[in-house]
């Protein structure tokens, strides 16, 4: 998404709406990096309050909200940011995609090592001595994580656009 910003104001010298320009830029530079620290606690917010409705409860027993981290592109774009490195989530989740997508579980009629723990997560422990054999059924239900922390940025973004049309009319 880009912005062009005009100038609307009218009887001032161009030095103080060049510096009213600037200031405005600066602000909303800032807001828009913690759009990406929100979408980065939105994304693990979402992927915890969430159940999947498959064999077990994948929700604790993967890495993946460990794995998604916050990426600060600011020296490579100006101002940027990502939420989840590719590289991290292959390496530490490697079913992100499954759990965001949905689809067969990998491990059918496979034993997962593991316990149940408090409220019936199961927790993966790959050297407990415990655990289950996933139905060859089982489906994992998509949560769709990426495309709801998606919806949320681009919220975001139209409420801070909206804030900066005052300053700064928005073309």
């Amino acid at each position: 998404m880009s912005l062009r910003f005009g100038v609307s104001q009218s009887g001032k010298f161009i030095k103080s709406i060049v510096l009213n320009v600037k200031k405005a830029t600066l602000e909303f530079e800032k807001d828009i990096m913690e759009v990406g620290k929100e979408a980065h606690r939105f994304m693990i917010d979402f992927i915890a309050s969430k159940t999947t409705t498959s064999v077990i409860n994948l929700r604790n027993s993967t890495p993946l909200v460990q794995a998604i981290d916050f990426v600060n592109l600011s020296d490579v774009y100006g101002v940027g940011w990502g939420v989840g490195t590719i590289a991290k989530l292959e390496e530490d989740s490697y079913h992100f995609e499954l759990i965001g997508k949905g689809g067969k579980h990998p491990n059918a009629g496979g034993f997962v090592p593991g316990q149940f723990e408090g409220d019936g997560v199961f927790v993966y422990a790959p050297y407990s001595g415990t655990g289950i054999v996933i139905s060859t059924n089982a489906v994992i239900e998509p949560m769709n994580y990426v495309a709801n922390t998606q919806q949320f940025v681009e919220s975001r973004i139209k409420q801070i656009a909206n804030k900066y049309e005052r300053k700064v009319r928005v073309q």
